[in-house]
């Protein structure tokens, strides 16, 4: 084991890559030992597709998606995926730094005895979202390949809103572990600016909606 800029490097683990099912089984089921190969993760090209799914995952508007559906038109869909992609271009490079920038200072806040690497603290971030990213990109192909249009889609209207929970609180959870195990980070910080916190910030909206 080495360290370096605050980051633990397990230099006896062997290559992956990240997107290969080996890489994504780590990620979603075994990320202590996914982000235990350092820097290894910062592969530049599946890093780049990450961070564009991530960015497509927060431009989809299930609303968007609503009016598209409801046109039912294949061309109202087509719009709606080709707005997804070149948005989540332009949002994936802007979360890269903005998001990037807030886990470095949560980072910093949680006591990192060593001021962290800022490529690979958004390198970290962008593996972490994805795990809530990719899954509601994934769910939102299935549905426009499965239903002609959203009349046909009420059945599963609750699972649209019990998706973004589960999946955000489960990346909620992969990036306590990712910190723990790529920084040296105590567990009550990681805790709580980790897992907390963000979970705490994602539920108000719900909360201000079921309130009125």
């Amino acid at each position: 084991m080495g360290e370096a800029d605050g980051v633990t490097i397990a230099s006896a683990e062997p290559a992956t890559s990240p997107l290969s099912l080996t890489g994504l089984r780590e990620l979603f089921f075994a990320p202590r030992r996914f982000f235990s190969h350092g820097w290894q993760l910062n592969q530049s090209t599946q890093v780049q597709l990450a961070a564009w799914i991530v960015g497509m995952a927060y431009r989809i508007d299930p609303l968007d998606y609503k009016l598209a559906a409801d046109g039912r038109a294949i061309g109202n869909l087509l719009f709606f995926w080709l707005d997804v992609l070149l948005n989540g271009m332009i949002n994936g490079f802007l979360l890269w730094y903005l998001t990037g920038w807030w886990y470095r200072k949560r980072l910093e806040w949680a006591a990192v005895p060593v001021r962290p690497d800022p490529q690979f603290v958004r390198v970290v971030n962008t593996w972490q979202n994805f795990v809530f990213a990719a899954p509601t990109v994934l769910y939102w192909v299935v549905l426009t390949i499965i239903f002609r249009n959203d009349y046909e889609a009420q059945p599963y209207a609750a699972i649209w809103k019990v998706m973004p929970m589960l999946f955000f609180t489960l990346s909620c959870f992969t990036s306590y572990v990712a910190v723990k195990t790529a920084f040296r980070v105590s567990r009550g910080h990681a805790a709580f600016w980790f897992v907390a916190l963000p979970l705490i910030v994602f539920a108000i909206p719900f909360v201000l909606d079921w309130l009125r």
